[in-house]
């Protein structure tokens, strides 16, 4: 179908997908100066159902056509025309037809996504950082669960090494039960290597999973702790404009020990883990050593790495703002940052600036 047609797949870490003309498509559309040139397409073909990669979901398609066995309604990008209620694999087989060999819509996603990988700027200490440097180490043959909005968003920046299987329970949205997802499928396939990247609040909510007698040596969690729902301090969340204020009442900070160093650590311990811990980079990439490490060891693992939530955010702006604006865009900015409010109301009611 993509051969024929010059057609791309947009994937994230919860899309199944790994043939031909898959691309991680979260980096380019996560972009806020520039507008990447893939995100208006003619024509999407949307086989996806509830999905974590916000970033994705902002394309702004010319129109989709929805293919789905329940033949439901599910206008997620607001141009749905057509919906074609039948299994994924009778439209293909169809529309497929004739086959073919055009690639430029790939190669030209491919690039712009290379580009702005060898252009990501230094980060600080965070779940993007982590992420970064993690990705290429796990092991081939393992799978990784994902906790949902700050964990899935990081990790679907960087793309997984062939062979390694991602998860994440994104129909829970909240108390989304990665912990549990984890243990329960290295029960299912002890031979594998099963790794859970989580943030505090999603972990200590699922917590007594670890505590399961039946735990075995092949279950490794990373655990980022930033001591909060950092997302609520994110420079690009409503709650931020709370400042402080927001960890007292939108972000739960406080709680669940209060970043303890040593609470994680016991519990983890008493239940038979190998426990190691990171408060700086050096720390995280020393640990990370045994903690990727493809040979099973004698028990499970746990490493908490201990983050801050202003680390987290730059790291999450600086990502955001890796393409350059257009100077025109600059010029805008820089006369909207100058101008009196009053008068950049009237500005804007006239021109649309």
């Amino acid at each position: 179908f993509c051969g024929r047609w010059n057609a791309v797949v947009f994937c994230d870490h919860t899309s199944g997908y790994h043939g031909r003309y898959r691309l991680l498509s979260a980096l380019a559309f996560s972009q806020e100066n520039v507008r990447s040139a893939q995100g208006k397409p003619d024509l999407l073909v949307h086989i996806g159902e509830v999905s974590g990669d916000y970033a994705t979901q902002g394309l702004a398609p010319k129109a989709v056509w929805r293919v789905a066995p329940d033949g439901e309604l599910r206008d997620t990008f607001g141009s749905l025309v057509r919906v074609f209620e039948m299994a994924e694999e009778a439209f293909f087989a169809h529309y497929g037809q004739g086959g073919g060999n055009a690639h430029t819509q790939h190669d030209r996603c491919a690039a712009e996504n290379a580009a702005l990988l060898a252009a990501l700027p230094a980060l600080p200490l965070s779940a993007p950082w982590i992420a970064f440097k993690s990705a290429p180490l796990v092991p081939v043959g393992s799978t990784v669960h994902l906790g949902i909005l700050n964990t899935l968003r990081a990790w679907n920046l960087f793309e997984l090494p062939t062979g390694v299987r991602s998860a994440s329970n994104v129909g829970g949205f909240g108390i989304d039960g990665c912990v549990s997802a984890l243990v329960g499928a290295s029960l299912s396939n002890k031979g594998a290597l099963h790794f859970a990247v989580v943030g505090d609040l999603a972990f200590f909510y699922d917590l007594a999973a670890i505590a399961n007698r039946h735990v075995g040596s092949n279950v490794r969690v990373l655990l980022v702790n930033n001591g909060r729902g950092t997302e609520f301090r994110n420079y690009n969340h409503p709650a931020a404009a709370f400042g402080d204020e927001a960890d007292r009442y939108m972000a739960a900070a406080g709680h669940y020990g209060g970043q303890s160093p040593a609470l994680v650590r016991h519990y983890a311990e008493d239940l038979g883990f190998a426990y190691l811990s990171a408060t700086t980079k050096a720390e995280f990439e020393e640990a990370a050593t045994a903690f990727f490490s493809p040979t099973m060891a004698e028990r499970p693992m746990l490493l908490e790495v201990f983050t801050s939530p202003t680390d987290e955010s730059d790291a999450i702006y600086a990502i955001n703002h890796i393409a350059a604006p257009p100077r025109s865009n600059v010029i805008k900015q820089k006369v909207r940052a100058a101008l009196p409010s009053t008068v950049l109301k009237t500005v804007k009611n006239l021109f649309g600036f």
